[in-house]
């Protein structure tokens, strides 16, 4: 089905660019949820490319789709390529929001991407700016991805005391927020497992 749509874009004769680019955005992503991550990428780069062409490259619009690309990247095993387009949505919110700046899901997301490849001082700024950003605006999820970041930071730094001081405060934060058996626990678990080793 997805290939009978992408065929019903590409030739139909009514495209204006608003559409196309809103298909192959909406394209990239179905590759990406059925697993075709090729499909998705050469999706994803033609939307980039018509963003870039209509001058909509410094847009919220922009920062979604190098965001869902970078995910894509990241899933399917390319993160030196999911860290240039994650780096690229933060770039744009940067250059978009007029009062928020960077959300902190882009903020996490990127500091993930920079704890993979081992860039472990970079991911700690991100992953503290996530942190403030969402003690500022009451963002619970942000506040937890925020605390789960850190303390896999100061572990890869051999603070283990910090680290466990983050997850203590994940802990309280979880215990308020989530029932006792959520799945979020046994990542808290693992998390409290490895410090222990």
């Amino acid at each position: 089905r997805v290939q009978a749509a992408e065929t019903l874009i590409r030739e139909s004769p009514y495209r204006p660019d608003s559409f196309e680019l809103s298909a192959l955005i909406n394209l990239a992503s179905a590759y990406s949820k059925i697993g075709q991550p090729a499909q998705a990428d050469a999706s994803y780069r033609r939307a980039a490319a018509l963003v870039d062409t209509l001058g909509r490259d410094e847009t919220e619009l922009a920062g979604v789709l190098f965001n869902n690309w970078g995910v894509m990247l990241e899933r399917a095993g390319r993160p030196l390529d999911a860290e240039r387009c994650l780096h690229r949505t933060i770039e744009i919110e940067r250059q978009v929001s007029s009062t928020n700046g960077v959300s902190p899901t882009s903020l996490s997301v990127y500091s993930d991407i920079l704890i993979e490849l081992g860039r472990i001082t970079e991911a700690a700024e991100y992953a503290q700016q996530g942190y403030q950003v969402g003690s500022q605006t009451g963002d619970s999820t942000a506040l937890q991805n925020a605390l789960f970041q850190l303390a896999e930071v100061y572990r890869a730094q051999s603070d283990l005391s910090r680290s466990d001081k983050m997850l203590a405060q994940l802990g309280e934060l979880l215990r308020r927020a989530l029932p006792p058996q959520h799945v979020t626990f046994g990542y808290l678990a693992l998390e409290l497992a490895q410090n222990a080793q």
